[in-house]
């Protein structure tokens, strides 16, 4: 029942969404010091078949890095660690790139409807800052904070999200047999539990949702 109900809010709020430009792998970034505060207990990369994506800002740097700090807050709350500045746009030094993976025990992908497994289900984002810091947020069944996921698929529209003790994780968007794409949203005690949109993105159907 709770995972139909946030369903419903992420419906709600994708009439409302910021827009949602495809975002570049940003493979060049460089090997930075780690920071995993949040557990990122489902390792730092992705299966042979997970593909990196970007998550960018059409609203520019200064929003971008807002809701950044919003939504690492609980992470470095009581701690001496923060964010640097992180880019909003695609290709630069500085950023986000993530990867995920989504799965069914019963079907292969179908845009059409995929009753999704929430065991497969993880997230993986990796925060490249100007302090020369990558901060790892994981969320998968394997983390010790782990408190749910879920997902659906209709219609060419998918829906997921992972919730640890730090907060939710949420990805809203439309998928088809090329792209998934759409927009990030969260919420933390940073937000009083509003949901937030953190930004647009973009990454090959197959890279993350199972297809064979």
């Amino acid at each position: 029942m709770a995972s139909r109900k946030f369903l419903v809010l992420i419906a709600l709020l994708l009439t409302s969404a910021i827009g949602c430009a495809p975002a570049k792998d940003q493979s060049n970034f460089s090997n930075k010091v780690g920071n995993s505060l949040r557990d990122a207990g489902d390792g730092s990369a992705g299966t042979s078949s997970t593909v990196l994506g970007a998550i960018t800002s059409p609203s520019g740097d200064q929003a971008f890095n807002n809701e950044l700090y919003l939504l690492t807050y609980p992470m470095f709350n009581g701690t001496n660690q923060k964010l640097g500045f992180v880019s909003a746009g695609s290709s630069q030094s500085t950023g986000v790139r993530f990867w995920g993976v989504a799965g069914s025990s019963s079907q292969r992908f179908n845009a059409s409807y995929m009753n999704l497994d929430s065991s497969t289900l993880r997230i993986h984002m990796d925060i490249y800052d100007a302090n020369g810091v990558v901060t790892h947020i994981g969320i998968s069944k394997s983390s010790s904070t782990f408190k749910g996921a879920s997902g659906t698929v209709q219609n060419g529209r998918a829906q997921l999200y992972w919730q640890d003790g730090y907060g939710t994780i949420a990805l809203s968007g439309t998928v088809n047999n090329q792209t998934f794409q759409g927009t990030v949203y969260y919420q933390d005690s940073a937000t009083n539990n509003s949901w937030r949109g953190l930004g647009n993105f973009s990454v090959s159907t197959c890279g993350f949702f199972v297809c064979h």
